[in-house]
């Protein structure tokens, strides 16, 4: 709940800046990647550099952010 709250002051600053100094702005929509959602499908990844062993591979066992 405190970091709706500070989105809310943060989200009034900046438009009564924006009124202030007659300024113009635009809302954009974003996507939600719904990063950490479990998958229901067997899928495995290569190791990231600097971790990996030789021969080896991680199971997947949560989605990851764009993940083709």
């Amino acid at each position: 709940m405190y970091a709706a709250t500070l989105a809310a002051k943060l989200f009034r600053a900046l438009m009564a800046i924006i009124a202030i100094f007659d300024l113009n702005c635009w809302q954009g929509d974003a996507i939600n990647a719904f990063a950490n959602n479990i998958i229901d499908e067997v899928m495995y990844i290569k190791c990231p550099n600097g971790f990996g062993v030789k021969g080896k591979c991680l199971l997947l066992y949560k989605a990851l952010y764009r993940l083709h």
